[in-house]
């Protein structure tokens, strides 16, 4: 969570007992209201969870769940073209789900957060290019540097068509996060 002895141990505090206190009960009620948000909206507890309070998560089970309702419904909002393999897309959804968490939220509290960011995360060409070409390396077995030169050159050729997909993603996530901090602002009253 974000209280001041988690994040800043070096920050004195005069009575730490009340702080670390504070912070159980804050971390108690976020839970409380991520609960709430569960019962009405599954993924969107998912995305609160992974993005802004990962400490609370279950891990793995969670993630893949959240990864795997972003991919359906994007596919259905946007009808990924046939022109571009979805699975190199695919893969590219826990990459850019985690640029939410380390630019928006990371360990900060949910709670006390006055949500004033919206601008997504930002990825370099090259960076995202290499990430496509890691994951055709995995799926086609091979890990060698002529495979990898001409995937990398394939992805450049075709690059326009690849960022406005990707886009379209960001975009899609920016609503998944503005519908979860709305849910979430809701059920904290």
């Amino acid at each position: 969570m974000g209280c001041v002895a988690h994040v800043k141990p070096w920050v004195s505090t005069e009575n730490h007992e009340s702080v670390s206190h504070e912070c159980q009960e804050r971390m108690r009620r976020t839970k409380a209201v991520l609960d709430e948000v569960a019962r009405e909206s599954e993924r969107l507890a998912d995305w609160l969870y992974f993005v802004y309070v990962p400490a609370l998560a279950e891990g793995g089970p969670t993630h893949q769940r959240l990864f795997d309702a972003i991919e359906t419904q994007w596919q259905q909002a946007n009808h990924v073209s046939d022109r571009l393999p979805i699975a190199p897309l695919r893969s590219l959804i826990p990459l850019i789900v985690g640029g939410f968490a380390l630019k928006m939220g990371g360990s900060h509290e949910l709670i006390s957060r006055n949500f004033l960011s919206n601008e997504p995360p930002t990825f370099t060409r090259s960076y995202l290019i290499n990430a496509l070409v890691e994951h055709d390396c995995y799926v086609a077995g091979d890990n060698s540097e002529a495979y990898k030169q001409k995937q990398r050159e394939s992805y450049r050729i075709q690059w326009f068509s690849w960022q406005h997909h990707i886009q379209l993603l960001v975009q899609f996530l920016l609503q998944w996060d503005q519908a979860a901090r709305t849910l979430f602002k809701n059920k904290l009253g």
